[in-house]
């Protein structure tokens, strides 16, 4: 029994570590293809941090002018021996017109699969939108660079990034939930 508690007492500290808004944060890397790398491709940057065995991110889809729209990654597996990498993002990456004749932001939903290697993050990007299911969805091979810069600068907390990102998500994030 005594073993038991010290095993859950123990799993509980490594929980709390991990979302520890104060405790420090290293970043992963910035990854990054340009639009015109690749014909037919959108420019994708992928950002991603650790804290602990927390593994959080942005993906930002590149526009043809300005700044493009972000998204939190979300269901993010990482292998960090193994460099496996998968992920999933909702964007808005312009508006619909609806059957009846009203505009919607598009309801874009991202996900990757595939793995970091080096300085490079290559793997399979699939995108479809939520509002217009008869487009199904397309995938693209996609290999993105590592980059000393990305969306976010690097923050110290898990709490200063969160709060850098929730700015940069109510200017540039997505319309739906």
């Amino acid at each position: 029994m005594w073993i038991r508690i010290v095993a859950v007492a123990a799993l509980l500290a490594v929980i709390a570590s991990a979302q520890d808004p104060s405790g420090g944060i290293t970043a992963i890397g910035t990854f990054f293809n340009p639009r015109f790398a690749e014909e037919n491709t959108d420019g994708y940057t992928v950002q991603l941090w650790k804290q602990g065995e927390l593994v959080f991110g942005l993906l930002s889809v590149e526009a043809l002018s300005g700044d493009g729209p972000v998204g939190t990654l979300t269901n993010i597996k990482f292998e960090e021996r193994s460099g496996k990498l998968s992920f999933d993002a909702k964007l808005s990456t312009g508006m619909r017109l609806m059957a009846n004749n009203s505009q919607q932001a598009s309801r874009d939903l991202y996900r990757f699969r595939g793995a970091i290697a080096k300085d490079t993050l290559a793997g399979t990007m699939t995108h479809s939108d939520v509002l217009d299911t008869a487009a199904g969805e397309t995938s693209v091979k996609i290999r993105l660079t590592r980059q000393p810069t990305g969306i976010l600068p690097d923050s110290k907390t898990y709490a200063a990034w969160k709060s850098a990102a929730d700015e940069l998500l109510r200017l540039r994030g997505p319309k739906w939930q």
